[in-house]
């Protein structure tokens, strides 16, 4: 900080009174410490008074001892003048501490989430933790089978769209193409971003984890529409996985009979401590207080299956095409009407994807990337673009 004092004018003092000038500026006894300008709890007086009087540099935190810190400076002669007293009065009479600016909170903050109870355990215990028995194996098999079948029978999927927009859950039925390149831009353009600093904010390890939900059930990180898994696997993923509020997912299994039913079952038996998945299920879960919430939204949903999305907090990231996206995808609706704007085929769909395999290998050894880098705004809600791009 400058010296608010002409160079000349340092008023004189004895061999003692910088001792009790430091007192005065909010300090007491001979074992006071002098801080630093920049730290807040710092009294003003008491930067100036070593920068004006001293003329030394102001001393950090830490220092224990004034007087031995500091040598006593040789007096100088000159008078201070009046207006330079009365401006170092109205130094030394502001108040000596300010308010602490806000914390900055992290997304997970943002969300209330708190901590994973499984934080800290060894890798080998977690590792453990999603392997399962013969029961649980068994449904992961089942599972993945039913979400190949639906691959490879393109109908079974369409039909799925298909019973949702009879229901009224979403407008339009686009084609699987159509499906698949949209599921694209959601997961890999969006979610994976978000959820990375998701786990950076909760302190969770992006691969280790990512290895750990897909020995827990394959099937969950195989399907990037959700309109090829088995009701099984949507359950699963609901209980394995964060989610804000799991309105998509629970849109998702009205596809299927008696989905909602088993599911709140499910939702039941992770509180009562009784699930076949137990132990994997409470291993993953990334936020702490989760699955007594999820109860909650799925009984709230059973209720009213037609209760609206719940909104993404605002501001939860300062990215806008982030935002953007997860206000697009935040539930089936969203994601259909976009997949059903973008003009692509068969064709088009492969090249997607082989463009995903690509970065992910070859393009990565060679620092090359094809993916786009941004969701197709031509595809996105007209309200949405105008909200978080509005046209200056």
């Amino acid at each position: 900080m400058a010296s608010s004092l002409p160079p000349q004018t340092i008023p004189p003092r004895g061999p003692r009174r910088g001792n009790a000038n430091i007192a005065t500026a909010g300090y007491s006894g001979s074992n006071a410490s002098v801080c630093d300008p920049v730290t807040p709890s710092c009294p003003i007086g008491a930067h100036l008074l070593v920068a004006n009087f001293d003329r030394r540099p102001p001393l950090r935190c830490g220092v224990n001892h004034v007087s031995d810190a500091m040598p006593h400076p040789q007096p100088v002669s000159q008078e201070v003048p009046r207006h330079a007293r009365l401006r170092y009065a109205t130094a030394m009479a502001a108040p000596t501490t300010t308010a602490p600016e806000p914390m900055a909170t992290t997304m997970a903050d943002r969300q209330g989430a708190t901590p994973p109870t499984w934080l800290g355990r060894s890798w080998w215990s977690l590792l453990r933790d999603v392997f399962g028995g013969l029961r649980q194996n068994r449904d992961k098999f089942v599972q993945l089978f039913l979400l190949i079948a639906a691959y490879v029978w393109p109908p079974m999927v369409r039909r799925r769209v298909e019973r949702l927009k009879t229901l009224g859950h979403i407008d339009v039925v686009p084609t699987v193409s159509q499906l698949l390149v949209a599921a694209r831009d959601q997961m890999l353009l969006n979610a994976f971003a978000e959820t990375r600093i998701f786990y950076d904010a909760q302190g969770i390890p992006w691969n280790f984890h990512n290895m750990r939900r897909f020995i827990s059930g394959p099937a969950t990180v195989l399907d990037p529409t959700g309109f090829h898994s088995p009701k099984q696997t949507l359950q699963h993923h609901i209980l394995q996985t964060f989610h804000r509020h799991p309105h998509y997912d629970l849109v998702l299994l009205r596809a299927h009979e008696n989905g909602l039913e088993e599911m709140q079952q499910q939702a039941q038996q992770i509180l009562d401590g009784t699930h076949p998945h137990q132990r994997a299920l409470t291993s993953l879960i990334e936020d702490g207080s989760y699955h007594a919430r999820v109860g909650r939204d799925v009984a709230e949903f059973v209720k009213d299956p037609y209760v609206p999305p719940r909104q993404p907090p605002a501001g939860l990231v300062t990215d806008p095409h982030l935002m953007l996206g997860m206000e697009q995808f935040k539930d089936v609706r969203g994601y259909t009407n976009y997949a059903s704007r973008l003009k692509v085929g068969g064709f088009g769909a492969f090249y997607a994807w082989f463009v995903v395999g690509f970065d992910a290998t070859i393009g990565r050894l060679i620092r090359v990337k094809l993916m786009p880098k941004q969701v197709t705004f031509e595809a996105c809600d007209p309200a949405l673009l105008a909200k978080y791009y509005p046209k200056t």
